[in-house]
């Protein structure tokens, strides 16, 4: 038979296997995946799909992605992080896609069962991982996300620009994006929500960036929200000690120009995850207000420690914010309720 179409193949997973990358057009894809499917019983198929099969089992072996796995769950949400970060799905995108295109025929189930079938189906039995990200993904499939961050001075003169005049081909992208976004989920959009929306997104970049810069040259610091997507329920990763022992701290930013701005509200991500964390006694979670004055370009930040469902103490006075309802799209609103002179 004819297997110029498995030749062109094996070029395509040549250049996956040494750049994680390639360059096949959709047609060629498509025409290797009727191909394969016509032909499952050639022995030169087989052989071709054991190939890929066998570097695929190589990636859920990584040893990086182990080491994540082995980590102690003392520090669960570092390990959660690391998890995350080694991910094959995540990091190698374009073997899951590849094989999505040229090998799994939808059957309605999620991709990762599909890629175990294929491993075990062509003799690769040592997926322990791949059963380990099973269970992560059943707990954590809302993170990631992608989102973009330029540097402190680049996110205040996108702001500054915006505020003279929101027209601007970044802010035109941004409502782009999210009509977008909107659509492949299946909702809706108010544009005309969308110049607040960008100017908070500015402002909040703004805010994350400058406490991300402050606390990495301290400490070894993870920037979650630019470096690994929303869902995680917090901004910013890093450990420190407080009450006698190492913890992890879950820094949650909610940026303002508001100079006596008396609330903050959290999402529904984030709120599960401040209350998931008042059970872990190695874990605390803080939301950081930083009130920004872009024009002079000054920024003034107070932390706020959850110490309940319904209550964030000032780490550094007797303020409280408390518990107050939830709003109408459904963030919890917390409210300064006891005060002290500065």
């Amino acid at each position: 038979m004819d297997n110029s179409l498995m030749i062109e193949y094996l070029k395509v997973l040549k250049e996956l296997f040494s750049t994680n990358t390639y360059k096949a057009n959709g047609n060629l894809l498509r025409d290797i995946k009727y191909h394969m499917l016509d032909n499952k019983d050639d022995e030169h198929i087989k052989n071709i799909r054991k190939i890929f099969a066998n570097r695929l089992n190589e990636i859920f072996n990584d040893k990086e992605l182990n080491n994540a796995f082995n980590l102690s769950d003392d520090f669960k949400y570092h390990k959660i992080i690391e998890i995350f970060k080694n991910d094959p799905f995540r990091t190698k995108q374009k073997y899951i896609e590849l094989f999505q295109y040229t090998i799994f025929i939808p059957e309605g189930d999620h991709l990762e069962n599909n890629v175990k079938w294929f491993l075990n189906d062509t003799g690769f039995y040592s997926t322990a991982n791949l059963d380990k990200l099973l269970e992560f993904h059943s707990k954590y499939r809302n993170l990631g996300g992608t989102d973009l961050y330029g540097t402190f001075e680049e996110e205040r003169k996108k702001y500054l620009e915006a505020y003279n005049n929101i027209e601007t081909e970044d802010y035109l992208n941004f409502v782009k994006e999210k009509n977008l976004e909107a659509g492949s989920f299946n909702r809706y959009y108010d544009n005309m929500n969308a110049p607040i929306d960008y100017m908070n997104k500015r402002l909040g970049n703004m805010g994350e960036i400058y406490l991300y810069e402050t606390l990495v040259k301290e400490k070894e610091t993870t920037f979650v929200a630019r470096d690994l997507g929303n869902g995680f329920g917090y901004d910013i990763y890093t450990t420190t000690m407080m009450d006698n022992m190492k913890k992890e701290l879950l820094i949650e930013v909610k940026s303002t120009t508001c100079k006596d701005k008396d609330y903050f509200a959290l999402t529904e991500t984030e709120h599960k995850t401040m209350v998931d964390s008042l059970d872990n006694p190695k874990a605390e979670y803080v939301v950081c207000t930083s009130y920004i004055d872009v024009i002079n370009n000054e920024i003034k930040n107070r932390y706020y420690k959850a110490i309940d469902e319904n209550t964030f103490k000032d780490l550094y006075s007797n303020d409280e914010y408390m518990f107050t309802n939830f709003d109408k799209n459904g963030n919890a609103v917390f409210e300064q309720k006891v005060k002290t002179k500065r």
